[in-house]
């Protein structure tokens, strides 16, 4: 007869979260390795870290702190970071001044909270045992030649974390002794102004940049007649690339013999991108004051170059079309990051969060069996479509909830690195099943699936996360 092994579980939720790749470090904040975690532990005896497999989690970025300045750094997700001058002292409490390095990660990805396998169960009150549901989460430690450093009192570090996510949460810290998070305060979010200012410059950039028509510069010929223009670069900017060209008429003949005429007599002059690339539209005005203008002109013409500003010529533009790219790049960056702060005043080293208790009013309440034949170390069920992974140690728990108005499925951490799945299909089949049986003593039961490749790196259990 086939053996069967069923998982009860006891719930703990953690939610979203992502880090820059950088240096890794290692904390001094008490951490259990995946496998020697029991089933079965009780809410209040959870460690603040669990990670779910052995040599793999969220990397820390890495940066040197100046004792005598102090310390601003901005993230890729928008978050901005800023630490006063004289900050840290030993944990004997004697001021420290040099080799000083913070190290900071951020956690907003599901998949970056699962591997992260911080403790997302709050203890306080009426909420003792209750599961979070987070906006965005933060690790900030200091270190002198790998010892770590605590904050000096009286400073304090600034924090306007990026969050992905809108409504009302409040911020928490990490009690490592105790392995709780405790309140600190509600607050409501804020504009990241960065992204603001940043894009609307980058976006003046980029227009001034893509107002020059990009074309192969032409070479000057024997015989042509050409004319030099003198304009100021204050006032055309996007004219830089042509400081140091001549200029030909390329219009009709009649045109070219009017504008040998009317090369004089004129104290202003505009100078814009025509139909065709590398052709332009000189128009030339006597300005009388005010907003009157006489004697106004217009011709056909274009650039031409000789001898080494030719050679100039085609460097810049090759310049100027890097530096486009730079620029469109960038703003792809900016606009990537988080259209939200939530602002911490930090007292200490620690992590952080903005969190509010999940809200179970709309979750139904059914017996759970998973079914694997080999040991599954711990499993993660995923649901609010996607959006929060609910963590389980417990063999016998059978008032699991669900959610029957979202996507749901369950990740299994299995021996080896290894991890079991069980599909959005199958978990939404087997719970309309569920749901129309009339047995009292009715189960829900979930076959796990073992996914044959190890889970190696952060990017590779991603591609598994996102493959379910």
């Amino acid at each position: 007869m086939k053996s069967l092994c069923y998982f009860y579980g006891l719930v703990l939720l953690v939610s979203a979260c992502t880090s820059t790749p950088a240096t890794d470090v290692n904390s001094q904040a008490t951490v259990q390795p995946a496998d020697s975690i029991p089933l079965s532990v009780p809410a209040s005896q959870q460690l603040a870290f669990e990670p779910p497999f052995k040599d793999i989690d969220i990397p820390f970025s890495t940066f040197e702190y100046n004792n005598k300045k102090g310390i601003l750094f901005d993230m890729e997700t928008g978050s901005h970071i800023e630490i006063p001058a004289e900050a840290f002292q030993d944990q004997n409490g004697n001021p420290v001044t040099e080799n000083i390095s913070i190290s900071y990660r951020e956690f907003h990805s599901l998949s970056d909270i699962m591997l992260s396998g911080i403790k997302m169960k709050y203890n306080e009150g009426d909420t003792n045992g209750g599961d979070f549901e987070s906006a965005g989460m933060f690790e900030i430690r200091a270190f002198q030649n790998g010892g770590e450093l605590d904050l000096r009192e009286g400073k304090k570090i600034k924090v306007n974390l990026a969050s992905f996510k809108k409504g009302d949460f409040n911020h928490y810290r990490m009690n490592e002794a105790t392995s709780n998070w405790e309140f600190i305060e509600k607050k409501d979010p804020e504009k990241n102004t960065n992204k603001e200012q940043k894009l609307e410059s980058l976006n003046q950039d980029l227009q001034n940049t893509q107002d020059v028509c990009l074309f192969q510069p032409k070479k000057y010929e024997q015989g042509m007649e050409i004319f030099d223009l003198d304009y100021d670069l204050s006032r055309f900017r996007d004219l830089s690339l042509f400081n140091d060209a001549m200029w030909i008429c390329v219009g009709s003949d009649e045109e070219k013999e009017r504008l040998k005429k009317n090369l004089t007599g004129f104290n202003d002059m505009s100078l814009v991108p025509a139909d065709s690339c590398g052709t332009f539209s000189l128009s030339l005005w006597q300005k009388n004051g005010g907003n009157s203008i006489s004697n106004k002109r217009q011709f056909l013409v274009a650039p031409v170059w000789s001898g080494k500003a030719y050679d100039r010529a085609k460097i810049k533009l090759k310049e100027h079309v890097q530096n486009m790219k730079r620029l469109q790049d960038e703003r792809q960056m900016a606009e990537r990051e988080a259209d939200l702060w939530r602002s911490f005043e930090l007292k200490g080293m620690g992590v952080y969060n903005c969190d509010r208790v999940m809200d179970y009013v709309k979750f139904i309440t059914v017996s759970l069996a998973i079914i694997f034949k080999d040991k599954i170390k711990s499993f993660f069920y995923i649901t609010n479509n996607g959006s929060v992974a609910i963590k389980y140690y417990e063999y016998k728990f059978p008032e699991f909830k669900v959610n029957p108005n979202s996507t749901n499925s369950i990740i299994a951490i299995l021996p080896d690195n290894k991890i079991g799945k069980i599909s959005e299909a199958e978990f939404d089949k087997m719970l309309k099943a569920y749901q129309k049986n009339t047995a009292e003593d009715k189960m829900l039961e979930l076959e796990l699936k073992e996914y044959n490749l190890p889970v190696t790196d952060k990017k590779s259990f991603e591609q598994h996360v996102a493959s379910f």
